[in-house]
């Protein structure tokens, strides 16, 4: 098992779950940073575990950045909203001249089962 094999599942360990790990607590003792700015791709590896852990680093993420500013496309997704990672992205895009749209939520969800987003999160 390792890099360029299939796989299934979630991995084993995790700081929130299995799989899951919080990006404060990357990369891990022990585990080497590692990237491939070509592909745009960072990550760390303990050989002594055999450890890899996929994130994107403030240097990915730039990369990413002038990539999406270079294509003419409209926005970045994270799957953890991690400040430092959102203020390099930010900064990226503000630094290119650019701004991102700033919006109150303006769905509504008069239907839902839920209280709190059925009245809009007003209680909150």
């Amino acid at each position: 098992m390792g890099s360029g094999c299939l796989f299934h599942g979630v991995g084993q360990a995790g700081s929130w779950e299995p799989g899951i790990w919080d990006y404060k607590a990357l990369p891990q003792p022990g585990s080497q940073e590692m990237a491939d700015n070509d592909v745009g791709v960072s990550w760390s590896y303990d050989s002594n575990t055999q450890l890899m852990i996929l994130y994107d680093t403030e240097v990915i993420v730039k990369k990413k950045t002038q990539f999406i500013l270079d294509s003419g496309l409209c926005g970045a997704m994270f799957w953890e909203i991690e400040g430092s990672l959102i203020t390099t992205f930010v900064e990226g895009v503000r630094y290119h001249g650019k701004s991102l749209e700033t919006s109150y939520n303006a769905l509504k969800y008069s239907e839902s089962q839920y209280d709190n987003l059925r009245a809009d999160f007003s209680d909150e």
